[in-house]
């Protein structure tokens, strides 16, 4: 899943989702179990990263692919959940959470919301990127020891 094309979509939605659904509130509850959720997967996330180990590689060319492919995925992990986190950080410390756009009011915690559940699909699809990773450190690791 694209970060690049899921954010802007997310935005794009959850600012559709506040014209459609004025009315309805989301509760502060609500957005805080998705947060912790989020927080947890971004945690869990970053451990995998940082376990991942290069070392045993000795072809230099693939081990820094590699490398480049894990950092790649941390600073992706970092953006999500910094993005996030802005949003939570806003929501909580702003109690009006309406701007208002022409003669619409655009509630950000609809923005939140969607945000925060693509965050977490972000994140499980990217534990599986981690995983296929693991498993081409692990295969290069192999193929020396052949």
């Amino acid at each position: 899943m694209r970060f690049k094309i899921g954010i802007p979509i997310s935005l794009f939605l959850g600012i559709v989702l506040s014209f459609i659904f004025p009315n309805i509130e989301i509760k502060d509850s609500t957005l805080e179990t998705l947060f912790t959720i989020s927080g947890i997967m971004f945690s869990i996330g970053m451990s995998l990263t940082v376990i991942s180990n290069t070392s045993g590689i000795e072809n230099q060319k693939i081990r820094l692919s590699l490398r480049k492919k894990m950092k790649d995925v941390r600073n992706r992990f970092i953006a999500c959940f910094a993005l996030v986190s802005l949003f939570y950080v806003y929501s909580s410390v702003f109690q009006y959470r309406n701007i208002p756009l022409n003669s619409y009011l655009i509630n950000i915690d609809w923005i939140q919301i969607v945000l925060l559940i693509f965050s977490i699909i972000y994140f499980v699809v990217n534990f599986i990127a981690i995983q296929s990773l693991n498993e081409e450190i692990e295969d290069a690791i192999n193929k020396k020891e052949e």
